[in-house]
């Protein structure tokens, strides 16, 4: 694993044996604060107006995603429930290397040392389960508003986009729920739509032509 910055100035993390990056090199706070912030939780609210969102996230990585959703929540005082499984966590002392806690204080720190495997409330409008659990085992005790597909690109991490798990995902949505990643394929369009998803065009992130938001009926 090796640290490296991103073109927006904050880092990101560069693994060798797969030859893939947990975050755009074009700007990783910037990719995510995009995909799974402007359009997943702002849009999700838009559109239906929820009271409070339960999210799902597939991939805590390096908690990024996590973090910026506690942020929101703090920002517009507005109640999440969240949601996130990691098959092989990265350790803290690696994670304290990114330069979120410096941008992104004191989220990210709260959010990389909250404790695995039990829900807790990191405030009065944000709760976090963390499992170290992989995504063929786990089995979800309840439905959610969003889900956050974080996953490596399917030609990196195969097993991950297979219609069993992207069929479980959707399974996993409430009425009206949203699925959201920065990828955008023909084959998970396909999934997406044999499943009964509706697809909504979306620009992609920082240069990218597409990525993918779709609503469950």
């Amino acid at each position: 694993m090796k640290i490296v910055s991103s073109k927006d100035g904050s880092n990101t993390i560069y693994l060798s044996q797969l030859d893939e990056f947990y975050h755009s090199p074009r700007g990783a706070i910037s990719e995510s604060q995009y995909v799974f912030i402007k359009n997943g939780i702002s849009a999700s609210l838009e559109l239906f107006n929820f009271r409070e969102l339960s999210i799902f996230e597939l991939g805590f990585g390096t908690g990024l995603n996590a973090t910026l959703a506690y942020q929101f929540s703090s920002n517009n005082n507005f109640s999440i429930n969240y949601h996130s499984i990691e098959k092989y966590p990265i350790p803290v002392n690696s994670l304290n290397q990114l330069n979120y806690n410096q941008l992104l204080n004191p989220f990210y720190n709260e959010i990389i040392n909250s404790i695995w495997e039990k829900k807790i409330e990191l405030s009065k409008n944000f709760r976090l389960i963390k499992n170290k659990i992989d995504v063929y085992q786990f089995i979800p005790t309840n439905k959610f508003h969003l889900i956050f597909f974080d996953a490596f690109a399917k030609s990196k991490q195969p097993d991950v986009w297979t219609d069993e798990i992207i069929f479980k995902m959707c399974d996993m949505l409430e009425s009206n729920g949203i699925f959201v990643t920065y990828a955008c394929t023909a084959s998970l369009k396909k999934q997406l739509k044999s499943y009964g998803l509706k697809l909504i065009k979306k620009q992609g992130a920082l240069g990218k032509r597409e990525m993918t938001f779709a609503i469950k009926n």
